[in-house]
């Protein structure tokens, strides 16, 4: 995948392995009701008897060096992703996708933020523009360490190098029942308001938000073997992003700046599991609860930095309906199938987060 998957989620889960546990583990008794609805998608959701592999276990990755061109990586195993064998989104096209960015550690006023170069701020996840000022992203994506980092949200951008309409955070929520990276149920929500400490280009704003399964008209459930689409700004190559960084001054020098995507296919959750173990991925059928699976041809996936970014499908010619979200996969991007949250499986959890801006959802 190119939010390799692997490593990108890794880096994260290394540093926040025992913050994730323990506050997220266990729901919180006042937060809304989050499992997944297992009514959708039911060729995807039952396994057959002893479908099961040996439980996972991400292995631990090393973390960049700590400086402040250093990119910032989610994920444990292989949760951050990037498009690998991908190509250019065609321009404007996709004007429902988001890019989360971060300054990184450290107090910043107002102006210190607005005097921050661009390339100071570095890619970090991708996201999904649902309503308007809601976006969905993954839950790794945005825990409460990654929340204590100076993250923008940016929508409208298809070249990075030519910036959007940049907005904070100011209420985040991630799903309850989330227990930490390579998991199933990595979903978030946020609320969004324009920042202060950016410009705002000329013109309209060229985004949009994008209908959701489930809460989208004439559209069927999910079901292996239906086309999809991937976009992200991540990695497209394996290469050291801290020696290419280091050899260059540009915006995202181990990143592409164009939007990429890559054209997928789902999977049932048993070829899912057999994929991700022949991969050297331990997991149980079990994980793949809530999530959706797909792949490519080899070499074709999502990986390093798309994780919370879009997959979606075809309703009519050119009109698209958001089915998931970049969660993890296996260590090498483009060799197993890629995991997927499964948003028609949220559809009450985001409604009861939304209220009444549900209503702001396209359908």
């Amino acid at each position: 995948m190119s939010l390799t998957l692997m490593k990108h989620r890794a880096l994260i889960a290394a540093a926040l392995a025992p913050l994730l546990l323990a506050s997220c583990a266990t729901p919180s008794p006042h937060a809304p009701e989050a499992r997944p609805d297992d009514t959708a998608g039911a060729d995807l959701l039952s396994a057959p008897d002893g479908a099961t592999a040996p439980k996972a276990s991400v292995p631990a990755q090393a973390s960049p060096p700590a400086t402040a061109m250093a990119p910032a990586a989610p994920g444990s195993g292989s949760t951050g992703s990037r498009i690998v064998g991908g190509y250019d989104a065609p321009y404007g096209k996709r004007p429902w996708q988001a890019e989360i960015r971060t300054l990184g550690q450290g107090k910043y006023t107002a102006a210190e933020l607005q005097r921050a170069p661009l390339w100071n701020w570095t890619h970090l996840c991708g996201g999904v523009l649902i309503a308007p000022n809601w976006i969905l992203t993954a839950a790794h994506c945005v825990t409460p360490e990654l929340q204590k980092r100076n993250l923008l949200v940016q929508l409208g951008a298809q070249d990075l190098r030519q910036p959007g309409w940049f907005f904070t955070m100011d209420r985040v929520v991630a799903n309850p029942w989330w227990s930490g990276e390579g998991r199933p149920e990595d979903i978030a929500i946020a609320h969004l308001k324009p920042s202060a400490a950016m410009p705002v280009p000329a013109g309209a704003p060229s985004y949009r938000p994008i209908p959701i399964a489930g809460f989208a008209a004439n559209f069927g459930p999910s079901v292996k073997g239906q086309d999809v689409l991937v976009t992200g700004w991540g990695r497209t190559t394996e290469d050291n992003p801290n020696a290419a960084r280091a050899a260059s001054a540009e915006l995202h020098p181990v990143t592409p700046p164009v939007l990429q995507e890559v054209k997928l296919t789902t999977v049932d959750r048993l070829t899912c599991a057999n994929g991700l173990h022949a991969a050297g991925q331990s997991v149980q059928y079990a994980d793949l609860v809530g999530t959706l699976c797909a792949a490519g041809a080899p070499g074709h996936d999502s990986c390093n930095g798309d994780s919370g970014g879009p997959m979606v499908r075809e309703r009519g010619r050119k009109e698209y309906v958001l089915v998931g979200l970049v969660s993890w996969g296996a260590p090498q991007c483009g060799t197993a199938p890629g995991v997927y949250t499964m948003v028609e499986s949220y559809t009450k959890w985001i409604s009861l987060v939304m209220g009444p801006d549900v209503a702001g959802i396209p359908k």
